[in-house]
């Protein structure tokens, strides 16, 4: 391959290559020194979770499923339960590489990873809704900006509910956002999937709720088949519920 054909498919593919640098970029950031504190929890979000989560296990039977002493009842509602499920279920499947990773002093370890994965995916969401809103230079510099952003790597170090959070929620923006251009099935339930998922993290996301009602009037007005756009915006709403339900409930 000549130089010029290797200039050519650089300029080609410029802006997948700084896409890809800058995601290498914000999960180093992310998983540096990922166990900085020596297992001591430092932080009491982190420590509360940890200790509500390892406890957790699948009951016997349906009785006790349904009652009061369910063993996947966390007794812990400060947040949503689904942080502590996501943990205790990682943690485990963990445990089949080492077991100190589903017990007190290793589990944090893989908590902070999923934070790191998470605040990650949140990188590339933010390109992705500058890429629709502007350009792609517009996303990769909202992006990198992110990436470099000093309070989310830090938050990413612990295992609490914001990056989780974060990730979530812009989740649901750029599904909405696809949702007005192009109202569809697939994307009625990963937006509602997206919300119900925030809302199961932290309550405090319910502050997203008018977005639905404001992306489907935008979408209403936007669509010619407008029936259609009503049935998908009721879909939004019935995989909102469900999610809540499952995971709450």
């Amino acid at each position: 391959m000549t130089k010029k054909s290797l200039i050519k498919l650089k300029n080609k593919y410029r802006v997948q290559i700084y896409f890809v640098c800058i995601i290498v970029l914000a999960f180093y950031l992310r998983v540096f020194t990922i166990d900085w504190d020596s297992s001591y929890y430092f932080h009491p979000d982190e420590r509360a979770i940890v200790m509500f989560a390892i406890p957790l296990h699948f009951p016997e039977n349906l009785m006790e499923l349904f009652s009061a002493k369910s063993p996947l009842n966390p007794h812990f509602f400060a947040y949503g339960n689904f942080p502590l499920y996501l943990l205790r279920l990682s943690a485990e499947a963990a445990s089949l590489i080492n077991p100190v990773y589903k017990i007190y002093g290793g589990i944090h370890i893989i908590g902070r990873l999923i934070s790191a994965f998470a605040d990650t995916g949140t990188v590339i969401f933010i390109f992705l809704i500058g890429s629709i809103l502007f350009s792609k230079r517009s996303g990769l510099f909202g992006a990198l900006l992110y990436s470099l952003s000093v309070l989310p790597i830090q938050l990413a170090h612990f295992y609490a509910v914001d990056p989780l959070l974060t990730f979530f929620i812009t989740g649901f923006v750029y599904m909405l956002l696809e949702f007005i251009s192009k109202p569809t099935i697939r994307i009625s339930m990963f937006a509602g999937s997206f919300l119900g998922l925030a809302l199961a993290t932290k309550v405090s996301a319910a502050i997203m709720m008018p977005a639905i009602f404001l992306a489907a009037i935008i979408s209403y007005r936007l669509q010619k088949m407008r029936i259609n756009t009503l049935i998908l915006f009721t879909i939004i709403i019935i995989g909102v519920v469900n999610i809540i339900i499952f995971i709450l409930f």
